[in-house]
């Protein structure tokens, strides 16, 4: 995308085509160019820019070339449906060797940065004014020059001189440099320095974690680089980087937050002995799934204060183990239960102690919601969940700030490519959740910060990590405006209140009453706004949703 600096005209690029923009209309789209266009390989485009004289464009290729784009803007004397200015391929000049990655301008420079870490300038007849190429950089990605102009030059300044015969003195700007390393230099001309300003992750960012008490967030990458920020200030502290291999696939605060748990890609165990206490032990291992493991949770028995370990796969098996019998190269399983038949489990998280029933919240990808007993592992709830493209993928418990809130909670949740956040208890009404796109390319991880003011999303490929502030009040005030009782979920009927679908069922409502006390009797009929449990099958099939014997059984519990 180029844009003049008056803001006027944009220009935007796909592979072979630019299209031509005035304010807010879309005058021009140029015809694709082809190897025949100018009998010779164009090559994929990379940048556009506008040139310095503002009646061209330059796009560059992945071939090392410029296209030239004349802009033809008729007098405002000619008729409306050629008034309109449009772009025209002039020329192609094979301007360089190498790939052209980024394409800019500069004071009367227009500057290229090439896959091989070279940075170019040219004047406005492109021809060559100076070059970087003695850095050893890699392929470059960004080019950013400073918004104060070059110092003239003195006695006490050293600025290289040009590469024209009167080798005058090569006066710029300072400029950042972004590479395909994700390193970042800073560049200054007078003398060329050039300083390494920190480097990022080169790889998908999977993993992150908060502080359980400070405004600490940390990174982890498959590059093998885990970065400690402060999100409060916006400051980067200190990193590690592992030796190559070692995939950063997870992260987690033990709850002093004293140490840093890292998951890697590979098998491998580090133990650290501090003041010979506390040594983290192996202790058994067992393949008690088919499928892989959505979800591992960890958990105190309320009566013993035992720990807990249950695990939930794609196996739809729900598992729980008896560590307490458990011994070294034998972890013993306590029960095995079915969550689903159809729908295969995506994650599940303890349910806050909202009733006086401790429940497990176990989210599967139909887009339901189930409530088991943490106890008896029977399922006590089916509820509607989050419908927003994809299934929730993972969940946390948002945490409460003062004692106050521990009586009204809420639950943060990740699809595919979404961040939302529901209000609990959960019942089904869809005013009670809202989510937006994070990450377009997919999310991979979620933390939220000790306070529950933020949470955060880490973008796997797209190697970003984001922020987002949690408005309570916002969500709070939709569940308002959607209304009490039922009138929520009338929204979720084909046609609402008022459609056929909605009187159809109303009329089987009734009918399954008069089923419950008899068809044949003479006495009078109680009307009443509740069916027995046994005629809820019978509705159902009337509808057409055929539930199994399984679903049939779930009510009754």
């Amino acid at each position: 995308m180029a844009i003049t600096r008056d803001a006027k005209y944009l220009a935007t690029i796909s592979d072979a085509e630019i299209q031509y923009e005035e304010g807010d209309t879309l005058t021009h789209s140029a015809p694709l160019l082809t190897g025949k266009t100018f009998n010779k390989l164009v090559g994929k485009f990379s940048q556009s820019v506008f040139h310095l004289n503002l009646t061209q464009i330059l796009s560059a290729t992945m071939e090392g070339k410029l296209v030239v784009w004349d802009i033809d803007r008729p007098l405002p004397s000619a008729s409306s449906s050629l008034g309109f200015p449009h772009i025209k391929p002039c020329k192609l000049v094979h301007l360089q060797k190498e790939g052209i990655t980024v394409l800019t301008t500069v004071d009367s420079y227009i500057v290229t940065g090439d896959i091989r870490g070279n940075i170019k300038f040219y004047d406005y007849t492109l021809s060559i004014v100076n070059w970087y190429s003695h850095f050893k950089l890699s392929s470059i990605r960004t080019l950013s020059f400073s918004k104060t102009p070059a110092s003239p030059p003195t006695k006490n300044t050293n600025y290289p001189p040009d590469c024209t015969l009167k080798g005058n003195s090569f006066i710029v700007r300072n400029l950042i440099i972004g590479t395909a390393d994700a390193s970042v230099y800073h560049l200054t001309t007078d003398g060329t320095k050039l300083e390494k300003l920190f480097v990022e992750p080169k790889d998908a960012i999977c993993a992150i974690s908060c502080h359980p008490y400070q405004p600490l967030i940390a990174i982890g990458s498959f590059c093998g680089m885990i970065k400690v920020w402060d999100y409060e200030k916006k400051k980067y502290l200190f990193s590690r980087v592992f030796e190559k291999g070692l995939g950063v696939q997870s992260l987690t605060y033990n709850p002093e937050g004293t140490f840093l748990d890292v998951l890697f890609t590979v098998a491998v165990y580090v133990l650290r002995v501090k003041n010979g206490r506390r040594v983290w032990e192996y202790l058994a291992r067992l393949r008690s799934h088919r499928k892989s493991i959505r979800s591992v949770l960890f958990g105190v028995h309320l009566d013993s204060n035992e720990p807990r370990l249950l695990s939930l796969g794609r196996d739809r098996l729900l598992i729980e183990y008896n560590l307490p019998k458990s011994y070294r190269d034998h972890l013993e399983v306590l029960d095995i239960h079915r969550t689903d038949q159809g729908s295969c489990p995506t994650c599940m998280v303890w349910y806050p102690p909202l009733t006086k029933e401790l429940f497990l919240l176990v989210c599967n990808s139909g887009y339901k919601v189930k409530l088991f007993n943490s106890t008896t592992k029977m399922c006590r709830k089916t509820l509607l969940g989050p419908v927003y493209g994809s299934p929730i993928e993972q969940v946390q418990i948002l945490p409460a700030k003062t004692p106050m809130e521990l009586q009204k909670r809420y639950l943060v949740f990740i699809n595919r490519d979404k961040v939302g956040l529901q209000i609990l208890p959960v019942d089904g009404n869809p005013h009670k959740t809202s989510a937006l796109v994070c990450h377009p390319s997919g999310v991979a991880g979620l933390t939220l910060s000790y306070d529950g003011r933020y949470a955060f999303t880490a973008g796997g490929q797209d190697r970003s990590v984001a922020q987002w502030e949690i408005n309570l009040s916002a969500l709070e005030a939709v569940v308002s405006l959607g209304g009490e009782d039922l009138t929520p979920f009338y929204g979720l009927v084909s046609g609402g209140r008022e459609g056929k679908f909605y009187r159809e069922l109303e009329d089987y409502f009734y009918y399954s009453q008069l089923r419950s006390q008899g068809i044949d009797t003479m006495e009078t009929r109680k009307v009443s706004e509740h069916i027995c449990l046994s005629e809820l099958p019978f509705v159902m099939r009337a509808i057409g949703f055929y539930p199994s014997e399984e679903k049939v059984g779930r009510p009754k519990t």
